[in-house]
């Protein structure tokens, strides 16, 4: 289920006690609040729609969706912290460098599948971000928008690069992050799934990592012998 503290003012509080999430937290206050020790199940939510929620020492995240501009999640009272799960949406992450652990999904913006311009968005992280091996970034890039996250601080590289398109984008370059530090590492690997092109990982400026998409889109050609047809094994299809 879902708990909400707040409805876009400023009530709204969770007591004095340890907050045992095992669903969804959300927090929808227009200013800055202090949430008391979160113990964070497996598999559960903490969604900011608005305002700024500083987290206290010894809390522990498992999903963390920042669902708007005005949505901060402030780490500076829990000091660097690694997500282990996905963090992802519109808003910012503050007061500490952030780490995406092994298993965990960076994902800016909302779901481009949506097709909307409001499924595209930033994600901005006030200090230094580093991707460690096992961790995945997700973007999406569509006719409507694009994902992009900026970083105010280093970034270090590591892990899978995904970017989902959602129109043909080939011939052109998509922004990945904006960063103001040092660039180091490198993905593992970069996939745009169901397509015939490709994304490579290019720095053409000082502070910037982008993808070029590359290659042919084109139509495909009936080429069995019968009416049945695979995806995997069975050369059906020219094109």
């Amino acid at each position: 289920g879902t708990l909400q503290l707040g409805n876009g003012g400023t009530s709204g509080i969770a007591g004095a006690g340890t907050v045992n999430n095992s669903g969804t937290l959300a927090y929808n206050r227009s200013d800055a609040y202090t949430l008391p020790v979160l113990t964070s199940a497996a598999g559960s939510t903490l969604r900011i729609d608005n305002g700024t929620l500083t987290l206290s020492a010894g809390s522990t995240l498992a999903h963390v969706l920042l669902n708007g501009s005005p949505a901060v999640l402030d780490l500076s009272t829990l000091g660097a912290t690694s997500f282990g799960a996905t963090l992802g949406g519109f808003g910012t992450v503050s007061g500490a460098t952030v780490t995406a652990g092994s298993g965990s999904i960076l994902r800016p913006g909302g779901d481009g599948s949506a097709g909307t311009a409001g499924a595209y968005g930033s994600l901005n992280i006030a200090d230094s971000l580093t991707m460690a091996a096992g961790s995945t970034n997700r973007f999406d890039f569509g006719a409507l928008g694009a994902d992009v996250v900026n970083v105010a601080g280093n970034l270090t590289l590591d892990g899978d690069l995904l970017v989902n398109l959602m129109a043909p984008l080939a011939g052109t370059t998509q922004r990945l992050f904006n960063y103001t530090g040092t660039l180091g590492g490198s993905y593992n690997s970069v996939t745009i799934p169901n397509s015939r092109l490709t994304a490579t990982v290019i720095n053409p400026a000082a502070g910037v990592l982008a993808v070029d998409i590359t290659g042919a889109v084109s139509n495909l050609v009936w080429a069995g012998t019968s009416a049945a047809w695979d995806l995997n094994t069975t050369a059906s299809w020219n094109g």
